[in-house]
């Protein structure tokens, strides 16, 4: 909540031109920041990304915490049952840590190539259902970021 609170205090700071970038962003994120904050915060990816946004955007701040909150009890139930299997399937901790660096590699890569612009873009758009709709006609390779690593900027 230090992260809001600064990206907050940030937007009196902020040139005319950026407050009206961040007050278009916030018109899209403005049903989905609760959603938004719930993504990164359950990925293991920094959440001030979306968090110092959400501030200056004044985004209410409860909903933001719900979202961070929400994702972060998936995130460490996730961990430790996923860290429980690994260990159930095999006696020997070399296994383990090896299936647990591989699980860990392919995630990173998922959620690296996984093009979230795009998914907010729909959801703003068309909704859940359009969302929904999208994955049942075209599958979930559109939502993926071509290119691999290379950077958008």
């Amino acid at each position: 909540m230090v992260s809001y609170t600064l990206g907050r205090g940030a937007r009196t700071l902020m040139s005319k031109e950026k407050a009206e970038r961040y007050e278009r962003l916030g018109k899209m994120l403005k049903n989905y920041g609760a959603l938004a904050a719930f993504l990164f915060s359950v990925t293991p990816s920094p959440d001030d990304v979306i968090v110092i946004p959400l501030g200056l955007m004044k985004y209410d701040a409860l909903k933001l915490f719900l979202g961070l909150a929400a994702g972060k009890i998936v995130l460490s139930t996730a961990t430790a049952y996923t860290g429980s299997i690994v260990a159930m399937i095999s006696s020997n901790i070399l296994t383990e840590l090896v299936a647990s660096v591989i699980l860990f590699i392919v995630i990173m890569l998922l959620l690296i190539h996984f093009d979230w612009e795009k998914v907010l873009e729909i959801l703003t758009e068309r909704g859940w259902r359009g969302l929904l709709n999208e994955v049942r006609m075209r599958g979930l390779t559109p939502l993926f970021r071509s290119g691999g690593l290379k950077s958008d900027r």
